[in-house]
């Protein structure tokens, strides 16, 4: 039987510039440290999906380092709320550690944010498991940011608190590997 050796990193640059965090790393972290960077969208067989990074990792496959991400899979999201909304209002309920999923790293289009629906006045009243269950907000002009050239700035590599080790490392799209 093999075994695989797996490295894992907290931080991925993606190509619009945005920096995705991992679970793993900002569960160490006090709350007020924490930047929630760590949902994304991504394409699988031309769909979107969103999930809650665990962390990154780098392997070879057939002699060409890739990256990937160990995703916690967000339901589909809830589809007569999404029709009733033109397509704007993904519900989801969280994985709860239930749906992982390993994704190539490239696969990642953006981050983005999860709201508990539970904030939302009367919504525990209505739903009682709306405590599981996450609203989607995307970061709005993020295409155009793209096209300007911005890039997310990384409080921690402008520290001096940059890579570390491996296991703290970041890996950045746009390395000699294969993202």
């Amino acid at each position: 039987m093999e075994t695989l050796s797996v490295v894992r990193w907290a931080r991925l640059q993606l190509p619009n510039g945005q920096i995705a965090r991992s679970a793993w790393k900002e569960g160490r972290r006090a709350l007020n440290k924490v930047r929630m960077a760590r949902n994304v969208k991504f394409l699988s067989v031309s769909k979107h999906h969103l999930g809650e990074i665990q962390f990154f990792f780098r392997a070879q496959i057939d002699g060409v380092a890739q990256a990937f991400a160990l995703i916690d899979h967000y339901s589909d999201p809830d589809e007569e709320i999404l029709q009733k909304s033109y397509k704007t209002v993904w519900l989801c309920d969280h994985g709860q550690g239930k749906f992982l999923i390993v994704i190539p790293a490239k696969t990642i289009i953006s981050v983005v944010a999860m709201f508990p629906h539970s904030l939302i006045p009367g919504a525990l009243q209505k739903n009682p498991n709306a405590h599981t269950e996450f609203i989607l907000v995307e970061k709005p002009g993020l295409d155009i940011m793209k096209l300007s050239g911005y890039f997310e700035g990384d409080e921690e590599a402008d520290e001096g608190k940059g890579i570390q080790n491996e296991a703290e490392g970041e890996v950045n799209a746009n390395e000699d590997i294969e993202v």
